[in-house]
């Protein structure tokens, strides 16, 4: 799995790559966010998520996020990925990607919104951009 991230209120998007932790087999975030302006995103993309999807079952576990911790570093990606709306995109299987809009419901936790987008392989980057950007129009934050 990869996120999506797209800023709430200007022109920029972050991927965060996503790993099987070893310990325990649960998903978990993994090394350096990727920081994307809208056009390089619009252009490049469906690149870089395919490119991610296909380095999730290598990945190891042990070398971290940028995102865990408590260095200024640490607090400071966390900051740039809360300030964002977020879609979860997986491989269904060989041929179809799987997009899940979030529900941000407090303390870095998030559900699902209950839509999903599917788009058959292989697709285009305009493709990849339109369905991606309806899906993040079903995002939001649920107070509690």
């Amino acid at each position: 799995m990869v996120a999506v991230y797209r800023h709430a209120h200007k022109p920029k998007y972050i991927l965060e790559s996503w790993c099987v932790e070893k310990l325990n087999g649960f998903t978990t975030t993994s090394g350096k966010l990727v920081h994307l302006t809208e056009q390089e995103f619009m252009s490049n993309g469906l690149r870089l998520v395919l490119d991610d999807l296909a380095q999730f079952p290598s990945r190891d576990s042990d070398l971290g996020s940028e995102t865990f911790g408590d260095s200024k570093e640490a607090k400071k990606a966390r900051k740039a990925r809360n300030e964002c709306w977020v879609v979860h995109v997986s491989l269904n299987s060989n041929e179809v990607l799987e997009l899940t809009p979030m529900l941000d419901i407090g303390k870095g936790r998030g559900v699902g919104s209950g839509h999903r987008y599917f788009i058959k392989l292989p697709t285009d980057a305009d493709h990849f951009f339109k369905t991606i950007t309806e899906a993040f129009e079903h995002c939001c934050v649920v107070a509690w």
